[in-house]
């Protein structure tokens, strides 16, 4: 676990926790995007042709999704300096997040960076003694 990373924990079920800070004041929407195996035929003939074009169809909403996620990761590191700096000098709090199996479970605040990391200790020894919170 680094001083800044999510710590995940197994609790006694073995349902895996990960608990972290938020960077950001929002949560990303986007994630885990699969795009599907299409078959790309390398003929020249009218069938392949047809097959192609059907293909790049069903591509190009995977494509405009791609290119959405790309853009929001792209704003949001330019963003990240700003965030952080107002973060420090406005002295706002941390939000810590606890989520399993990628949903999130619960938000803590902590009012610093150290309360934080404490707060994240806390909650991973509660996960891992089965105390934190009850499966949905």
């Amino acid at each position: 676990m680094g001083e800044d990373g999510a710590v995940k924990v197994t609790e006694p079920g073995g349902t895996t926790v990960r608990i972290g800070r938020r960077w950001l004041p929002w949560r990303r929407r986007l994630r885990g995007l699969d795009a599907p195996d299409l078959p790309i035929p390398d003929g020249d003939d009218p069938i392949s042709a047809a097959l192609a074009v059907i293909g790049l169809i069903i591509a190009i909403p995977f494509l405009v999704v791609f290119t959405i996620a790309l853009g929001e990761l792209l704003i949001l590191l330019a963003l990240l300096p700003l965030l952080l700096l107002a973060r420090i000098v406005l002295r706002r709090p941390w939000t810590v997040d606890v989520t399993r199996r990628g949903d999130l479970v619960a938000s803590h605040q902590a009012a610093d960076w150290a309360s934080s990391r404490e707060l994240k200790e806390e909650l991973a020894a509660q996960a891992a003694r089965g105390d934190l919170l009850p499966e949905h």
